[in-house]
């Protein structure tokens, strides 16, 4: 099981859920779950605050990510 943040910003919870959905397709167990409320490191005992960086670097705009027949992410467009 992947648990997920799902008021994570910094890797936002929809990228996960279409790749989990096809992993399913896949014919692979696996189940996602979302924490409602919960940001990104939400289960990091490190952490005891919510850190947010808005012009952080992240995937959460990232739509062209693709996964290769190798498993390796990579940039559709470039």
């Amino acid at each position: 099981m992947h648990p997920d943040g799902a008021a994570d910003d910094y890797i936002p919870v929809g990228g996960c859920r279409a790749y989990v959905e096809a992993l399913k397709q896949a014919g692979k167990d696996i189940a996602l779950a979302e924490y409602a409320g919960a940001h990104h490191g939400f289960d990091n005992p490190a952490r005891k605050t919510v850190v947010k960086v808005a012009q952080a670097q992240t995937t959460r705009n990232c739509p062209l990510l693709e996964e290769g027949p190798d498993g390796r992410i990579f940039n559709s467009r470039t």
